[in-house]
């Protein structure tokens, strides 16, 4: 499953400025209901987007990454146990990837936090 249109569009756009990026950025990895609600995380990703900026090259590597890398037939031979995980979400990974990754899996648990925004957001706080 591949990412929304808007994201397909968004990840590699590098024009405008530093902040012009940085908002463009904010859309694909936080729920719009999610930014409305918390300004304040928002910001301080916001400043810290300007501070550390994502270069031209790594935000081409992570489309790359999305559209051209592929473990899909190396799956069934993960032989730990597994938990697949994912937020509700996200835009950039779609959830419905993490029903994929558990089906191929052997073994492997899904499982989906009860927040809406991003995974890793999620895990963070």
């Amino acid at each position: 499953m591949f990412p929304e249109q808007k994201v397909i569009e968004i990840l590699p756009d590098r024009d405008g400025t530093p902040e012009e990026i940085v908002r463009r950025g904010i859309q694909i990895i936080f729920p719009d209901d999610w930014v409305a609600s918390n300004p304040g995380p928002v910001e301080e990703y916001f400043k810290r987007g300007l501070v550390n900026p994502i270069s031209t090259e790594n935000a081409l590597r992570q489309g790359q990454a999305v559209f051209g890398f592929s473990t899909y037939d190396r799956l069934p031979h993960i032989s730990c146990p597994t938990l697949v995980a994912c937020g509700t979400a996200d835009v950039l990974v779609p959830p419905g990837n993490s029903r994929i990754l558990a089906e191929r899996i052997p073994g492997a648990s899904r499982g989906i936090p009860r927040r809406g925004s991003r995974f890793h957001r999620a895990v963070i706080r």
